[in-house]
């Protein structure tokens, strides 16, 4: 079975993030959702985080914080560390 990573990108903005992960509990399907958090200087990883840990048992979901903020273009290589992490099985094309 295919995994779908869905990559949310937050930078100071909780509510927003939260409620995306929210709305993503009634998806249906085999998917793990990446909170890469782009060096928010406020309360977000800890919220995010907290609230992931809250709800580990209804969405496969981890917070990957950056120490800066990389704007948009999150680097390959930050990508390419945080699929490396996952339990995902390689195939011949790639993730």
């Amino acid at each position: 079975m295919k995994k779908t990573v869905i990559i949310i990108l937050n930078w100071n903005g909780a509510d927003d993030t939260l409620a995306c992960l929210e709305s993503m509990l009634a998806l249906k399907g085999y998917f793990h959702a990446l909170v890469v958090d782009n060096g928010s200087g406020d309360d977000s990883v800890e919220r995010i985080g907290q609230w992931i840990a809250a709800h580990k048992d209804e969405i496969s979901s981890e917070i990957l914080p950056l120490d800066k903020n990389y704007g948009f273009a999150i680097p390959e290589a930050v990508v390419k560390e945080a699929l490396s992490l996952l339990p995902l099985k390689k195939t011949a094309a790639g993730y």
